[in-house]
């Protein structure tokens, strides 16, 4: 055998095997520790590491759905929540059917997309309706009253969609919020950052209040309060926010909940075929990491 098929062989191999760890643009690397360098996407429910290994429960996203299952959506076909462009209904994928009869009859009307509530376990794909004018923090009673690319969340305010995963305003992370028409529906959008300490951090770094715990949010390393869910380590949080104590890391549609501890030592936080690591640029703060 040749020099030449020997190399094109390696190549494949190596290739397939990186594939099979994740084929994305930007991958995580993280050693044990406490003076790690942590390469990642976005951290949160902005996106953190795309390839954090975890033993982690459950398969990826299908390929169908491009980020955010909560979505439903592609980027490639129909109408996809995060465009903030005011589209027409011919434009849309939906001049039949539309969620909106006013908007389906006139292909004149400029609408947005949105995700509709649920019903029962599936979820729908995006509807289009009738955009409105509401931008971030303006209120709302319904979708309806919000610009193309925002969404009206409970208690009645327009946040942006981000179901791709990216909020571009550096004070804003991707959150978990329910609609304001239907609590049973929760959406993916942009919420502001507060401030707050990982486990034993300084108090002066903020605290969360009843029902909320501190979670690393962007990749800068920046943290904020977020409600208190109910996965627990190595569940994905695509869909629901992780238990007290744990953080939600990954790429939008691989999301999954990680332990917080103390790459100091302490109490034994993480299982026994597991190491705390942490470091730049998701904890920038020492003595703090997720367990691996």
């Amino acid at each position: 055998m040749s020099q030449r098929v020997v190399l094109l062989a390696f190549l494949g191999v190596a290739i397939s095997w990186m594939c099979a760890l994740g084929c994305t643009s930007e991958m995580v690397a993280m050693n044990v520790g406490p003076d790690t360098v942590i390469t990642t996407t976005d951290a949160g429910a902005d996106d953190a590491a795309s390839a954090v290994d975890a033993g982690a429960k459950g398969t990826s996203t299908p390929s169908a759905i491009s980020g955010s299952p909560l979505c439903n959506a592609t980027t490639w076909m129909g109408c996809y929540p995060d465009d903030e462009h005011v589209s027409r209904d011919k434009d849309c994928g939906q001049t039949s059917g539309s969620a909106d009869a006013s908007a389906s009859a006139d292909s004149t009307t400029t609408v947005a997309c949105h995700v509709p509530p649920s019903s029962g376990s599936e979820l729908a794909a995006p509807v289009c309706l009738t955009a409105g004018t509401g931008t971030d923090g303006s209120g709302c009673d319904a979708p309806s009253d919000c610009s193309a690319g925002y969404e009206c969340i409970a208690p009645g305010i327009c946040r942006r969609y981000c179901c791709a995963g990216d909020c571009s305003n550096q004070s804003e992370f991707c959150d978990i919020q329910t609609l304001s028409t239907d609590p049973g529906t929760s959406v993916p959008v942009c919420m502001p950052i507060h401030g707050c300490g990982l486990l034993d951090q300084p108090t002066d770094a903020g605290t969360c209040g009843p029902g909320q715990t501190c979670s690393v949010v962007r990749t800068n390393g920046a943290n904020s309060c977020v409600a208190v869910g109910a996965a627990e380590a190595g569940d994905s949080c695509d869909t629901v926010d992780c238990g007290e104590g744990l953080v939600c890391l990954g790429s939008s549609g691989q999301r999954r909940c990680y332990v917080l501890c103390h790459t100091t030592g302490g109490s034994p936080e993480c299982s026994r075929k597991q190491s705390c690591k942490g470091g730049l640029p998701l904890f920038p703060m020492p003595g703090v990491g997720i367990c691996q």
